[in-house]
């Protein structure tokens, strides 16, 4: 009997040995991890059995194979096998990497779709006193979703015109500028504007468009030291050539000036462009006003930059807060994007705000629902697009009885740091609440079921699926749905770096095994 029970237990472990070798032979090894020699970055990837066929990286649609050594920071596994990076490796993103473009879409070097969303920047106000951002300042637009910065250059500042020298350190100070954000993991751009030109606007346009004294070449020459600088800064994604271009009182229709003066005035700054630079892109936009654009620019490494204002006029005019032209116009865009053979980018949108209508509730949930008509549009097309400004109200000018005033960030003018500069965020003035409270990128800022203003909100759009859709997962059926209460407080800081929101409170988003989890700025 004895015998029995003992060739019984015998047989039994032997069992249990076989089934526990079957078992690990086959679990998926999908949660291997390796440490790069900075402690910033874990990478979480599927094992493969084979090594891939070739070095090149393949265009990823969710779904990554193996690579020999990690490429992409990861948020914590939620596996509790998987060691979570430490709070200080998850506050560093990795650097921005080279972008260019295919068919509608931007691309990383490994093949992903980047949607870049962020905000205009300033370098001077409306009274031409320098705007001053600080690491702080980026770290909040950071934390606020954002993933780009276009930085408004002023040609005076720049020397880009006959008889203006320029300011001095002013490529220092972009240089500045484009260091911080890429700190962050944020892209920057640079984008030409002729407000700080006295007198430009009395016939400034026309001498442009005639060039008989060298206009033309003297913006080149501005541009070029730009391009110079740069020109080995993968963190810039390009150069947006003119802002809002005019025909001043050259007298010709739309269409005219688009063929005879705006698209050869391009041609000739890209093709200058492309003797110093082959990397960069290349944002060109609509004349003043974005009428109809149908002649082809016919350049490669271009991206079609309109700004988004549709029904202006009539809200600066009559307060009209219709929406029923925004669907149209961007159809138009795509439309023209297409033509030029680029992706669209929205270069600017949003209407004007009077600070004097700070603290007006119905007024604000009027604005927002502007806001929300606008980035509802975006996402539907998976566009990107920079909102102006991330400035306090220093910035606004009012001119012939309206309040031209895009600052997002609300505050007295003057207010930041003392020192008789502005500085958007050094006194934590608050994010205008009329705009954050249903902006795309004021959604991405809800974490664990809350809102900025601490009510509660669910929101389905993770960093990573919104600025790289290619990579992220959404689930099905899912939606942005931040229920935001307009409030005044300052918005609550989130911990900097990479974050995967669920899609409710109660049920944490997953991701689909076999997959790695992708890269977010």
């Amino acid at each position: 009997m004895r015998r029995r029970l003992i060739a019984a237990l015998v047989v039994l472990i032997g069992l249990v040995a076989v089934g526990l070798v079957l078992r690990r032979a086959r679990a998926p090894q999908d949660d291997r991890v390796w440490q790069t020699p900075s402690p910033t970055v874990v990478a979480v990837v599927p094992a493969s059995p084979t090594p891939l066929a070739s070095p090149a990286p393949p265009r990823l649609e969710g779904v990554v194979p193996r690579s020999p050594t990690p490429m992409f920071p990861a948020t914590p596994p939620a596996s509790p096998a998987v060691p979570s990076p430490t709070p200080d490796a998850r506050a560093r993103p990795s650097a921005p990497d080279w972008l260019q473009t295919t068919g509608r879409e931007f691309v990383d070097t490994a093949g992903r779709t980047v949607v870049l969303r962020g905000f205009v920047t300033l370098t001077n106000d409306s009274e031409g006193q320098p705007v001053v951002y600080t690491l702080d300042d980026y770290r909040r637009m950071r934390q606020l979703g954002a993933n780009y910065q276009s930085i408004r250059l002023g040609a005076g500042a720049l020397g880009a015109w006959p008889g203006a020298p320029g300011a001095p350190q002013y490529l220092d100070r972009l240089a500045g500028m484009v260091a911080m954000a890429k700190q962050v993991g944020m892209y920057s751009t640079f984008k030409l504007t002729v407000y700080d030109l006295r007198g430009f606007t009395r016939g400034g346009w026309e001498a442009l468009w005639a060039d008989r004294h060298g206009e033309q070449a003297a913006l080149i020459a501005g541009w070029r030291r730009i391009w110079e600088r740069f020109r080995d800064e993968p963190a810039v994604v390009g150069y947006d050539l003119l802002n809002e271009p005019e025909p001043g009182d050259l007298g010709v229709s739309p269409e005219t000036f688009i063929a005879d003066y705006l698209n050869p005035f391009y041609r000739r700054v890209i093709d200058d462009l492309r003797r110093t630079d082959a990397r960069h892109l290349a944002f060109f936009q609509p004349p003043f006003g974005s009428p109809p654009y149908r002649a082809p620019l016919q350049r490669p490494g271009v991206v079609y930059t309109p700004h988004f204002y549709p029904n202006l006029p009539n809200y600066l005019r009559r307060g009209d807060f219709s929406t029923s032209a925004y669907a149209p116009e961007l159809q138009r865009f795509l439309s023209e994007a297409s033509l030029h053979q680029a992706p669209l980018f929205i270069g600017e949108y949003g209407m004007p705000w009077s600070p004097r209508n700070d603290g007006d509730a119905p007024r604000e949930r009027q604005y927002q629902q502007l806001e929300r008509t606008a980035s509802a549009l975006f996402d539907q097309h998976r566009l990107g697009f920079s909102r102006p400004w991330f400035a306090d109200d220093r910035a606004g000018v009012r001119l012939g009885g309206l309040d031209l005033n895009w600052a997002l960030i609300r505050g007295p003018p003057g207010c930041g740091d003392r020192s008789g500069r502005s500085s958007p965020t050094s006194s934590l003035d608050p994010i205008r609440s009329g705009w954050r409270a249903r902006s795309r990128l004021s959604a991405l800022t809800s974490t664990a079921g809350r809102s900025p203003c601490g009510t509660t909100a669910t929101s389905a759009w993770a960093e990573p699926r919104s600025m790289f859709p290619s990579g992220g997962t959404t689930p099905p059926g899912s939606r942005s749905d931040t229920a935001a209460a307009p409030c005044s407080g300052p918005i609550r800081r989130r911990r900097p770096g990479c974050a995967w929101p669920a899609a409710r409170p109660d049920r944490p988003r997953a991701r689909s095994p076999g997959t790695r989890r992708t890269r977010c700025w």
